[in-house]
């Protein structure tokens, strides 16, 4: 899993330098800034916490909520694409 952070003092990109799988779910990194004027380090934990759409081969050993998401209204000015014609 990766992703971009962004030092939160200076705004340079924290570089991973070591990570590690904490579960099929998590993973903790150890981020450093780019900027060597900055050189803050610090640890990121990333999880999966919900599910919006569930996986169509799940993992049997995996248990993950679903979430209370609820897609946005629509717009009764939306064209919709799935309409027949009828």
């Amino acid at each position: 899993m990766k992703s971009k952070w962004d030092c939160p003092h200076c705004g340079h990109l924290l570089k991973i330098r070591t990570s590690r799988r904490l579960s099929p779910m998590s993973v903790e990194e150890y981020r450093q800034c780019e900027n060597v004027f900055c050189s803050y380090t610090g640890k990121v934990l990333a999880s999966i916490v919900t599910t919006i759409s569930p996986s169509q081969t799940p993992n049997p050993e995996v248990f993950i909520p679903q979430s209370k998401f609820k897609p946005h209204p629509t717009s009764a000015n939306q064209l919709d694409l799935l309409d027949d014609g009828a």
